[in-house]
């Protein structure tokens, strides 16, 4: 009798702590709600918030909660990465400056810290897989830590160093660790031949729709890939298609053609449209012509035979706006001065050289023109 009066009594006291939690964490999201709301207006209204910004918070906090519930939610989170750099380019977090901090980055950090943590607060610890990328890239970590250290010490006493300097040296020193650190932590997390298939098949995918909006709506295109898709990308994209199409014994005959279609466009895209853009074609050239060689002497000689042609063909264009216009707009014996300057700093810090974004004060103090 009294054990059944117990048991009523307990029962009684859970269901009402069942409902008295469930009352706080209302009052608290409610609340939370209502305190978040006035400075989001307040910040939209005096044009501080970037509604594109909210947006993706939303979607970003709705993913992560989804992959803490999810299997192999490490790889998966991978392929977020990717996806991220490619496609939210146009969604940055403002630093209060000119200088933004891609989504990708953000992505990247929420990835590449609580790994690092793991290793070393976690039980058990998380421990490196072998693989022969750890120490080169563990040894340009901690050469640039050090960097940092070594400039902050040694420093120049004449240098002028402005307010924010500070704030600009650390986020170099972040950014020149975590690009190693990620690519390690890829390492050490990808462990089977179907992600890496997923990676590449989100790079040939962004990089077929980036080109096809080039050519049919460029202005949505830059809206949503034109800094993902900047740089080496277009030659990655050509890399990974090509050397599948070369490579890839079982692969069907139409997807060949379509691989081979879609280095073609990327060919036409930035040898022929873009050909003014010597850092555009000229990697993406290189790196072809190395995967050829590989595959086939003959097959090589006879694009490198066509490929002479067209330069021949078109060595007046290439002069003149290439060679003529970078010497009259400065940008051939110009860099030749910057590089002889900063040789000169080099010389003089052979060691460790000046630190992340160390070179800004020296051409500021002694380089003012």
């Amino acid at each position: 009798m009294e054990l059944m009066q117990h048991s009523s009594v307990v029962r009684t006291w859970r269901e009402r702590l069942t409902v008295e939690r469930y009352t706080l964490i209302t009052i608290a999201v409610v609340g939370s709600v209502l305190l978040v709301i006035p400075p989001l207006i307040f910040l939209y209204v005096s044009g501080r918030l970037d509604p594109l910004l909210v947006m993706a918070a939303l979607i970003g906090a709705i993913v992560i909660t989804r992959l803490f519930k999810v299997a192999e939610r490490n790889n998966k989170s991978i392929v977020l990465l990717i996806a991220a750099a490619g496609m939210l380019s146009f969604v940055s977090l403002p630093t209060g400056r000119e200088s933004k901090v891609p989504i990708s980055m953000v992505v990247a950090l929420l990835l590449v810290v609580p790994w690092l943590f793991s290793m070393a607060f976690g039980e058990p610890r998380t421990r490196l897989r072998p693989s022969p990328v750890n120490r080169p890239l563990l040894a340009f970590v901690a050469v640039s830590i050090i960097s940092y250290g070594w400039s902050q010490i040694f420093r120049d006493p004449l240098l002028f160093i402005w307010s924010s300097f500070s704030v600009v040296q650390v986020a170099a020193l972040t950014v020149n660790i975590l690009l190693p650190l990620t690519l390690l932590y890829v390492a050490n997390q990808v462990t089977e031949v179907r992600w890496l298939k997923y990676l590449t098949a989100v790079v040939i995918f962004f990089g077929l729709v980036s080109v096809a909006l080039f050519f049919v709506d460029p202005k949505t295109g830059d809206f949503f890939f034109y800094r993902g898709t900047r740089g080496l990308f277009g030659m990655w994209v050509a890399v990974l298609a090509y050397a599948l199409a070369l490579f890839h014994k079982d692969l069907k005959s139409w997807q060949r053609v379509l691989l081979l279609m879609l280095v073609g466009i990327l060919v036409y895209r930035y040898f022929v449209v873009g050909r003014s853009w010597v850092s555009g074609w000229l990697p993406l050239g290189v790196a072809c012509a190395m995967l050829t060689w590989m595959y086939s002497r003959k097959l090589f000689s006879v694009l490198a035979i066509i490929g002479l042609i067209y330069f021949a063909a078109n060595f007046d264009f290439y002069y003149q706006n290439i060679v003529v216009a970078e010497e009259a707009g400065g940008s051939g014996t110009g860099r030749v001065e910057l590089w002889m300057r900063n040789l000169t700093h080099v010389v003089n810090h052979p060691l460790l050289g000046m630190g992340p974004a160390g070179y800004a004060p020296y051409n500021m103090t002694y380089h003012r023109e």
